[in-house]
């Protein structure tokens, strides 16, 4: 891989190099990722293509790089930091620091959103102002299935149990600052 937004002669050399040395391989043609990573037109470009020599067999002089289809996949972590990081260069590029009860919160409110939105979706199903389509319909019946059949009042003193401990958690790495801070002003003192 390389880094800019369009492929130069140092991409060029080492794609020549990397095609010579796997010729003897299984691999058909080496991939050269190219990664914009100064955030040309606001985004972080990537293109992938394939490195090809052309010419008259014996005396191929030239090459070229032709574009291939690509999809990136992620892992769940890295979609909701992704996300993240999305939401802040629309903003301003500026990334604030969360506590845990400001993510609870701001990924909470999320998912209220999107099942506001599904909500809708059936009621406009249902009254006949939408055309049903199966393969969400699937899609979501799928998702209320592989969600665990939780009594309320279980789920509600599980949340409140969660809660009540990461608010101890922040009251105990609060009052260690504090402590620390204290100790500090006495060694100073004395």
């Amino acid at each position: 891989f390389s880094t800019g937004h369009q492929i130069d002669e140092l991409a060029l050399a080492m794609q020549g190099f990397f095609s010579r040395v796997i010729e003897s391989s299984f691999v058909a043609f080496p991939i050269h990722l190219l990664v914009d990573t100064n955030l040309t037109n606001t985004r972080m470009g990537i293109k992938a293509s394939v490195y090809h020599r052309y010419g008259v067999p014996g005396n191929e002089n030239g090459s070229i790089f032709t574009p291939v289809r690509y999809s990136m996949s992620y892992y769940p972590e890295e979609i909701s930091a992704t996300q993240i990081f999305q939401r802040n260069l629309a903003v301003g590029g500026i990334a604030p620091v969360h506590n845990d009860m400001q993510h609870v919160i701001a990924t909470s409110t999320k998912i209220d959103e999107l099942l506001d939105e599904v909500i809708k979706y059936v009621e406009d199903v249902m009254a006949g102002n939408v055309p049903f389509d199966s393969k969400l319909g699937r899609s979501l019946s799928d998702a209320i299935i592989s969600v665990p059949q939780i009594d309320h009042s279980v789920f509600k003193d599980m949340m409140n149990n969660s809660t009540q401990d990461l608010l101890m958690v922040t009251y105990l790495g609060s009052l260690v600052r504090t402590q620390l801070a204290l100790a500090e002003k006495l060694n100073t003192i004395l």
